[in-house]
């Protein structure tokens, strides 16, 4: 590695560490770090799960798989999209009960603190 590659990568970093400690001051609040303050549409949103998905790793990956499983493989890509599509109507018809979690740990406290009042009721009831 050359000494300009080295100088690169620290400045980057210096940078990057600059920029935190100055947006740090306007943070207030969880959902401000891990959001931000503005909103999302969804003219944003679709294409950053479309890049996730679809990174040059997964696509390189598909090509070995083509060319070492061959039509097999292909076939099980054509339902690929059918994944997609009962996913969102799996998980969007009941997205709406969380509705104010932003991590993963609000929502199993949101359930946990649901299962935990049934089964209150449930005592009660015997």
């Amino acid at each position: 590695m050359h000494i300009i590659d080295i100088v690169i990568v620290l400045i980057y970093i210096v940078i990057c560490i600059l920029i935190g400690l100055y947006k740090a001051k306007s943070i207030r609040t969880l959902k401000e770090y891990a959001l931000g303050s503005n909103y999302f549409p969804n003219i944003i949103i679709i294409p950053t799960l479309f890049a996730t998905h679809l990174g040059a790793g997964s696509v390189m990956g598909r090509i070995e798989k083509v060319y070492t499983l061959g039509i097999f493989f292909i076939v099980t890509q054509i339902f690929c999209p059918l994944s997609w599509i009962l996913a969102s109507k799996i998980y969007g018809e009941n997205i709406s009960q969380f509705r104010g979690c932003i991590s993963l740990t609000d929502i199993i406290d949101l359930l946990h603190n649901l299962f935990k009042a049934q089964s209150y009721r449930y005592q009660q009831v015997n």
